[in-house]
């Protein structure tokens, strides 16, 4: 009722003037706004928080959402990007690739940022990983 509107509005100009992409930046569950954030000319939701509630399916909301929307991002940076070892990073990112990247629409990122905490192997694992297997077409 307040938000939608004007993002319509935001959007629509934009589009009207350019040919960009408008990215939704949204920490937190938006799994209920999906379709509402799509209809107001949203095209990327970053992050497509893995932890946040409702949120932790992404086959699910790849099948629901995956031919209108981007999705970038969905791995774990608050528990196994920070905490895991290099291999469950690795099988992370592989999961992530596996299930969101098909048909396109994903950008694979460690959430909004990459915090200071993370140990530089699991940064190593997160790009070795998907420059290894996040090219097109997905064979994972």
């Amino acid at each position: 009722k307040i938000f939608m509107p004007r993002y319509k509005e935001f959007t629509h100009f934009v589009k009207s003037k350019t040919q960009a992409k408008i990215a939704l930046h949204s920490c937190g569950s938006v799994l209920w706004a999906m379709e509402d954030l799509y209809e107001a000319g949203i095209d990327v939701i970053h992050p497509l928080q893995a932890t946040a509630f409702d949120m932790g399916d992404p086959e699910k909301i790849k099948k629901r959402f995956g031919n209108k929307l981007v999705f970038y991002s969905n791995l774990s940076n608050q528990s196994i990007i920070p905490h895991g070892t290099p291999e469950e990073v690795t099988k992370e990112v592989r999961e992530k690739i596996k299930v969101l990247a098909p048909g396109g629409g994903y950008i694979i990122s460690g959430g909004h940022n990459i915090q200071a905490d993370v140990p530089p192997q699991n940064i190593l694992a997160l790009f070795d990983t998907a420059y290894q297997e996040g090219h097109y077409p997905i064979q994972i």
